[in-house]
């Protein structure tokens, strides 16, 4: 099977799987920073975590697979995880010898997707299809859906440079920036 990170709809959970090629494979894990890996934890509490220490996950399972929440990702603000993210992982050979790396990309966008239809539903309800106030609703929910399909395009499932996943990063950032505040945060 091959490697695969697969956020869900609700973008509340990160599931990457690579089945059995990929079991205690090493993974680094990027959330919207293109130069420092995250330090991803078991939180306290969870069964293999009942101390006050967290303990950091390094490796994938023993399935080859791993899920993430906001729970496992310090800097993660809220439920939902919102921007660019990478996961790399690498798998070894017995003798230690790197046999693969796989670099991954991710775009959580539950809050453009959630400022996208908050404009649509202003332009449904905007009476004179050609006044400033209205093209420039359209005009905002145009930039913000080019920007969203743009990021997906740039990541496609992998990260091919480390410029390219930051490019991605500022073109989230100025998606968000053109949503407004406001519209961005619906936790939906």
């Amino acid at each position: 099977m091959a490697l695969e990170a697969t956020l869900s709809p609700d973008c509340k959970s990160l599931t990457i799987a690579g089945g059995t090629d990929w079991i205690d494979a090493e993974f680094e894990f990027y959330f919207h920073n293109e130069l420092n890996s995250e330090e991803v934890i078991d939180p306290p509490g969870s069964t293999t975590n009942s101390g006050t220490t967290n303990i950091d996950i390094e490796y994938l399972d023993n399935t080859g697979s791993l899920v993430l929440t906001y729970l496992n990702i310090p800097s993660a603000t809220s439920e939902e995880l919102n921007g660019i993210m990478k996961v790399i992982c690498r798998r070894y050979d017995m003798s230690g010898d790197l046999i693969e790396e796989i670099s991954i990309g991710i775009v959580g966008n539950c809050k453009l997707n959630c400022c996208i239809a908050k404009k649509v539903k202003e332009l449904v309800s905007c009476t004179c299809g050609t006044c400033k106030e209205c093209v420039s609703i359209l005009d905002e929910a145009s930039k913000i859906f080019l920007l969203s399909k743009g990021m997906e395009i740039n990541l496609n499932g992998c990260v091919q440079t480390q410029a390219l996943f930051k490019k991605t990063i500022e073109e989230y950032d100025k998606a968000i920036e053109i949503c407004g505040l406001e519209d961005c945060d619906c936790n939906c």
